[in-house]
């Protein structure tokens, strides 16, 4: 590598995506984890290997059958713990062995700043960065600034279906709007863990590390959302199968936003007027069973969706109907796995509806998707339904896909490298090391880039 390049690095809650300023993708795309070695003797030929080795990337999938992983950002109650010995042995082998960087006192860092990071997590990161790692330059730029730089328009959403939540962030004439951003506690984790149960009510039991990855991957080439209530007007779905009152369903939780008065997007807001009642068709969970097998069959019959069989790595074979529409549910229905909080389609309007009143019809002029968990078939569909639906939205939704179709799943990362370039001609953006020793870490939050 050339020794003046910035590296640019987002650590996410499922993979971290690493590169230099000025590239179209990542250089390396590895999972936010560490490797500690459990059974040195099953690991001959990998060198000197010892219980305290450790392993990331390449080397840590190659080893999974035979270490003990962590995470590096695992949630805790409301909050996220930081794994801060495992990034930093992350980053150590990253420079020194991946990149193979000779001189980290010349070297520049640009890193997404994770929204599972606190005032406290900044100030660590950066402590490694300058005092662990010794490097030259380092600054964060917030991720929903970085990832509103590769989406075009002025005026829209961002949707980060990320690995353990849910984030969407607002902007108007361009500017991220971040006192308006809000949070679905589900994310590409739970919907993983439904796939489990799935396979597990089938007979097929993946519940080790190696296997985990495995289900991943299955939910994210098989899984889809329903296409069938996100192609469908609701008065259609009424005509064929009956008026339905989904507002009986017994063990239904109300939330501390009650009521169900109109409001429309140009009228002051008042929160308590939302409910998590759900008086649509789109909530599965709250229809019947023998209703919910009506639709589904009807669907299979009209759209020929057959059954997918997937091979697993050992030569076992796992087939999946129409049964793999209901993982994504979880996104919309999130009482699906204990979480008492809206739906993502709630989550879009609440999101509106708390904005300026001059700036929520704008924001529906553009919604983008990113995350891995975004890629789900159908689920632009079934958002754009279920949005365009809300009682109080009273506006068509749009989804603006991206120019490249692989961007959104790391589109902050793409954001932080343009702005890695740009430091280049803009050293003003960065924290120095000696500006760092001189004012203390409170220059950190002070120099975060969220708007240039």
């Amino acid at each position: 590598m050339t020794e003046s390049a910035t590296i640019v690095i987002d650590l996410g809650s499922f993979s971290t995506k690493i590169g230099f300023g000025g590239y179209n993708k990542p250089t390396m795309i590895n999972p936010s984890m560490v490797g500690r070695s459990l059974y040195p003797h099953a690991l001959k030929g990998w060198g000197e290997v010892t219980k305290k080795s450790t392993y990331i990337g390449e080397k840590l999938l190659e080893a999974l059958p035979y270490i003990e992983t962590e995470y590096l950002i695992n949630p805790q109650g409301e909050q996220y713990s930081i794994n801060w010995e495992g990034v930093e042995e992350m980053y150590t082998k990253l420079f020194t062995e991946d990149l193979k960087i000779k001189d980290l006192s010349s070297t520049t860092v640009v890193h997404v700043l994770s929204p599972y990071f606190n005032t406290e997590d900044m100030n660590k990161l950066a402590e490694i960065m300058f005092e662990s790692l010794g490097i030259l330059e380092f600054n964060f730029v917030h991720e929903a600034f970085s990832a509103k730089l590769f989406v075009e328009g002025l005026h829209g959403l961002i949707v980060d279906v990320g690995h353990l939540s849910t984030r969407i962030y607002p902007y108007y004439e361009g500017t991220i709007m971040y006192d308006y951003t809000t949070k679905l506690s589900v994310g590409g984790l739970d919907l993983t863990n439904e796939l489990i149960k799935l396979l597990d009510n089938s007979g097929l039991h993946l519940h080790t590390r190696d296997q985990f990855e495995i289900v991943t991957e299955i939910k994210n080439s098989c899984c889809s959302a329903n296409p069938f209530l996100g192609g469908k007007d609701p008065n259609e779905i009424k005509k064929k199968y009956g008026e339905i009152d989904l507002t009986q369903e017994e063990n239904q939780e109300e939330s501390n936003l009650g009521g169900n008065d109109d409001l429309d997007l140009d009228s002051d807001l008042d929160l308590d007027s939302l409910s998590l009642k759900n008086q649509d068709l789109l909530n599965l969970n709250g229809l019947n069973s023998e209703l919910e097998k009506l639709i589904y069959q009807d669907f299979v019959k009209d759209s020929g969706y057959e059954v997918i069989e997937c091979e697993l790595p050992d030569g076992r074979k796992v087939s999946l109907g129409t049964d793999r529409l209901q993982i994504a549910e979880c996104l919309f229905s999130p009482n699906r796995v204990g979480i008492n909080e809206l739906g993502l389609h709630k989550k879009i309007e609440q999101t509106i509806l708390q904005s300026p009143i001059d700036t929520r019809s704008a924001l529906l002029e553009s919604i983008v998707l990113t995350g891995g968990t975004s890629e789900l078939q159908f689920l632009s569909d079934r958002i754009i339904f279920d949005v365009s639906n809300c009682e109080k939205i009273k506006a068509e939704a749009i989804i603006k896909p991206l120019k490249n179709k692989d961007d959104h799943k790391y589109l902050s990362w793409l954001g932080a490298s343009a702005i890695g370039n740009l430091c280049i001609q803009m050293p003003s953006l960065l924290i120095d090391k000696e500006e760092y020793k001189e004012t203390g870490q409170s220059i950190v939050s002070q120099k975060l880039i969220k708007h240039i």
